[in-house]
């Protein structure tokens, strides 16, 4: 079948490549070369999100493709998207509320693919659970004596797994059996300050994987327990981990401890942060976020055993992943980056989007935009 990767940060002139005995290790011998997207990339797409007055969106949190249609998460208004791969806006999971059927404050939501149903994550500790086209069946309480929900993934047709932060480096992820309201494990202990928001859980080959912001580590989860799948070696430029263990939060100190880490992120002492982790038969992929440099990317080949290591290039736009499975890797094209592609004739994109023209007609004020690109 053909692969079609909806890809947005491999576009660039320059990259380190690295080939290693050693599993995902990235090193200062590391050799500089050329990346040629030629060789990866067949097309570009963009994709407009339709704009109406009932689907209008603040900013997209998370992405997930199932069955040709793009859901889209904004949690600013508490809502869940439904849009076809043209970017058509279809309908809305659900209504904003407290009353029957309605979900207060969205953190997060899943797709069981196999039952075809929709598990909204409510932060106040319920998950709402709809069908595919958005009819309302069941909610499910969840332990109150934890810390707001954070984000959600189901294991099986009758286990959700649920990432909190923990109090006093207490475990993060709660394994949950929603039909019989019943806690199967507790796991990944993780200081609290390090458990920053983000999109934990990616579904790869119908295998949970866990990774977190500030671990190299990457976890296969199942509802007893978490295995190492991979680990991202990063080289000591690029990560700190003498500094990361030193974080011992406690509920007297919480407020410190997270001010130290802002100050830590913000004047290089903690240099990145993972913000995306990804794979597909092809590549395992990530991101690193910086609050002081230039994001960074990683890209391993699995076939090779080579990797690209690369930041963002200098004359196209910068994006930030949102979604990677066996067909797609999504991302958002932001408004203020439109300009910079349309003003770039050597733009990667400009030549390889089969829609380019579709830019000129955006509005400031319209919907976000999505861009994919299409693997040879």
């Amino acid at each position: 079948m053909k692969n079609i990767l909806v890809f947005l940060l491999i576009v660039c002139t320059s990259c380190v490549r690295v080939e290693s005995s050693k599993n995902h290790v990235l090193c200062d011998e590391d050799v500089v070369t050329t990346l040629d997207e030629e060789n990866i990339f067949r097309r570009a797409h963009i994709i407009p999100l339709e704009t109406k007055d009932s689907s209008l969106i603040a900013r997209v949190n998370k992405v997930v493709v199932h069955d040709s249609t793009i859901f889209v998460l904004d949690i600013t208004l508490s809502s869940l998207y439904a849009f076809s791969m043209s970017g058509e806006f279809l309908y809305t999971i659900g209504e904003t509320g407290r009353g029957p059927g309605e979900h207060p404050l969205l953190y997060d939501f899943c797709i069981n693919t196999n039952k075809n149903r929709v598990y909204l994550l409510s932060a106040l500790g319920s998950v709402y659970e709809y069908a595919i086209h958005g009819e309302y069946i069941a909610t499910y309480r969840l332990p109150a004596e934890k810390d707001a929900y954070w984000g959600i993934s189901t294991l099986n047709d009758s286990c959700f797994a649920l990432y909190h932060p923990g109090n006093d480096n207490l475990s993060s992820i709660l394994v949950w059996d929603f039909k019989n309201s019943n806690e199967l494990s507790l796991l990944y202990e993780c200081d609290k300050s390090l458990s920053l928001k983000h999109n934990a859980f990616n579904n790869y080959n119908d295998t949970m994987y866990f990774w977190s912001t500030f671990d190299t580590q990457v976890y296969k989860l199942a509802t007893d327990g978490l295995s190492n799948a991979f680990s991202w070696n990063l080289d000591n430029s690029l990560w700190n981990d003498d500094i990361l263990k030193g974080f011992k939060t406690t509920t007297s100190n919480s407020v410190v401890a997270n001010d130290r880490l802002i100050n830590c992120m913000t004047d290089g002492s903690i240099p990145y942060f993972f913000v995306f982790n990804g794979e597909n038969d092809l590549y395992r992929y990530a991101q690193l976020g910086s609050l002081k440099n230039k994001p960074i990317n990683i890209l391993y080949n699995k076939s090779s055993k080579e990797y690209f290591l690369f930041n963002f290039w200098s004359n196209d736009a910068a994006y930030t992943p949102l979604y990677m499975d066996e067909n797609y890797l999504l991302s958002e094209l932001p408004t203020k980056e439109i300009e910079k592609i349309k003003q770039n004739a050597s733009s990667w994109i400009r030549k390889k989007a089969d829609n380019i023209s579709v830019l000129d007609t955006l509005s400031s004020d319209a919907n976000p935009t999505l861009i994919l690109f299409e693997m040879h």
